[in-house]
């Protein structure tokens, strides 16, 4: 549908880290490799936290917010991206990341597509804030699985 209002883009970005903590759950069974296995865990944990982060500004953020429409579509790719990431046993922890990024940006591209369209300045910097947030927790993720790297 293209019409949506505003909680059903939060509802959607909280399913989106829910698959990425499925495909992860997933991927613990096909890989070997401790120090990935290690590193899917750590990464079920972040995805719990940015689930918990938008129910939390859901929660918050009033419903005459929520309840505004934008003509954006729901992003539903990301979802089925996630379905697709097989990984070999001996799967390296940049690879794992390469995926983890593919899916921050992918997110992030449907984020900021939707806040152009966003006909509500406090609905606009509500999203805009969210992205940001989004952007940081990926920054200091990767930067965590960079210093597990380097141990």
């Amino acid at each position: 549908m293209r019409f949506n209002q505003a909680f059903e883009v939060l509802d959607h970005l909280i399913d989106v880290y829910e698959a990425i903590s499925m495909a992860c759950e997933r991927l613990l069974d096909e890989t070997e490799t401790e120090r990935s296995r290690m590193l899917l865990h750590y990464l079920i944990q972040k995805q719990r936290e940015n689930i918990q982060y938008i129910r939390d500004i859901k929660l918050r953020m009033p419903e005459s917010l929520l309840n505004i429409w934008i003509d954006e579509d729901i992003e539903k790719s990301i979802i089925s991206a996630t379905k697709d990431i097989h990984v070999a046993s001996n799967v390296k922890t940049h690879e794992l990341m390469q995926h983890v990024d593919t899916l921050h940006e992918n997110i992030i591209v449907w984020l900021n597509v939707t806040t152009n369209v966003i006909p509500n300045q406090d609905l606009l910097i509500q999203l805009q804030n969210i992205t940001d947030s989004l952007n940081q927790r990926h920054r200091q993720l990767a930067q965590a699985v960079n210093r597990m790297d380097d141990m």
